[in-house]
């Protein structure tokens, strides 16, 4: 992996998803293994969905996200 370590990946996302998303952050999870990001949980909107797997793919470090996102309108 290159000098960005899992654990920066990890807060780097969580901070993204937090300013991205604000109060409904904690519906979705972050999960990091090497260069590939795991994202679950649910968003409002296939517009949220893939903006959270562009901004995944923004952090240096990561090569590959696997978007588990579900959209749910009404949640």
């Amino acid at each position: 992996m290159s000098t960005v370590q899992q654990s920066e990946i990890g807060e780097v996302l969580q901070r993204a998803v937090q300013n991205t998303l604000g109060v409904f952050a904690q519906r979705v999870a972050v999960r990091v293994d090497g260069d590939r990001v795991y994202l679950y949980g649910h968003v409002h909107s296939i517009e949220e969905r893939a903006q959270l797997e562009t901004l995944a793919l923004s952090v240096p470090g990561v090569s590959v996200v696997a978007n588990h996102l579900c959209v749910n309108l009404f949640a």
